[in-house]
């Protein structure tokens, strides 16, 4: 709607220069000012004026509400099984900004690197660092990053374990994508 908004503006500018020979006001004190507009008629300049600041600005707004509406929240997807990763990853990317980390460490180390990170979707068992290690490492860091555990090895136990430790959520593989995506979406709202 901007662009058209725009497209107005700039017409109604080319009408106002046709409409400016017929007031022949001159003001030298204001001249140079006016210059600038190519116009020595204080009225059709400042009318030119206001066109003109109107359009740029509507160009600009036009510009900052695509980025807000492309700005997508951030989630790092930690899974030591490479194909269940990408897979994971490639479901989420359109709602989703996604990284994606092999291990803890690796992960630690994009945590560092990008602050943007609100919801971390996790494996529990992995290699090197385990989930809750991770998890543990997180609450030390940033406490405003929220944590979903994904596991094959349910247990009523070890669920219970993940939320007292402070995990969002406790999801079964096989994932179900939809609850995934729901979650996600829980989580970042909180």
């Amino acid at each position: 709607m901007g662009h058209y908004i725009y497209k107005l503006l700039m017409q109604v500018n080319y009408l106002i220069n046709k409409v400016q020979t017929s007031f022949s006001f001159n003001f030298k004190v204001i001249e140079y000012f006016f210059n600038y507009f190519k116009v020595l008629n204080p009225f059709i300049a400042i009318l030119r004026f206001i066109t003109l600041f109107w359009a740029y600005f509507l160009l600009f707004y036009d510009q900052v509400c695509s980025i807000d509406v492309k700005m997508q929240p951030s989630i790092l997807i930690v899974e030591d099984e490479k194909i269940v990763r990408e897979g994971l990853a490639r479901a989420l990317s359109h709602e989703f900004k996604i990284y994606q980390a092999s291990n803890g460490n690796e992960a630690m180390k994009i945590i560092y690197k990008h602050s943007d990170i609100t919801v971390i979707v996790s494996d529990l068992k992995m290699p090197e660092i385990d989930g809750f290690e991770l998890l543990e490492k997180i609450r030390d860091e940033n406490k405003n990053i929220k944590v979903i555990f994904l596991t094959a090895f349910y247990s009523i136990e070890s669920a219970v374990d993940a939320m007292r430790k402070g995990a969002f959520d406790y999801i079964c593989k096989p994932v179900n994508l939809k609850k995934l995506e729901s979650t996600i979406k829980n989580a970042i709202q909180i």
